[in-house]
């Protein structure tokens, strides 16, 4: 049995050894790994660093934006107001001037009736105060002749 023993003691070491080298190896492999998975993390987490500024420039340009559209919609809003206040104003001159222009119509007729009304009185011959004291003698004549003519009863 010793030569045995001795096999079966051999086997053992080198099992043994064979099993501290695995567990070497795995620690090994463990120490490798756990390095990785460091270095890994590492460049993830300036990944995410990166990720995160440019995240949050994008967030504040996105903002920046919607303020600036906001202002924009409260100025358009402003802006709206006022043409709707201009389109009041002008809807009350235009009806204004359609009173104005009807008025100036009928005095435009009527101060054309009035220079023809001018025109006729200027047309019309004047006397002389000459003529005109004449014209009151002939009249007075003409009257003391019909009352003598009344007198004469002819009729």
């Amino acid at each position: 049995m010793g030569k045995t023993a001795q096999l079966e003691r051999d086997l053992y070491k080198f099992f043994d050894g064979v099993e501290n080298l695995s567990k070497q190896k795995a620690r090994g492999v463990v120490e490798g790994s756990l390095k990785l998975a460091e270095k890994e993390l590492a460049e993830a987490e300036m990944q995410k660093h990166t990720e995160v500024e440019e995240h949050t420039a994008l967030k504040a340009k996105s903002d920046s934006i919607s303020a600036k559209r906001a202002k924009k919609m409260r100025k358009i809003a402003s802006l709206q107001k006022e043409v709707a206040k201009l389109d009041d104003e002008k809807s009350v001159v235009d009806s204004s001037l359609e009173q104005s222009e009807s008025k100036l119509a009928r005095i435009e007729e009527l101060v054309a009736s009035r220079t023809q009304n001018l025109l006729r009185v200027q047309e019309t011959p004047c006397l002389s105060p000459e003529e005109v004291e004449e014209l009151e003698m002939l009249e007075n004549a003409l009257n003391e002749s019909r009352k003598e003519l009344l007198q004469l009863q002819l009729f």
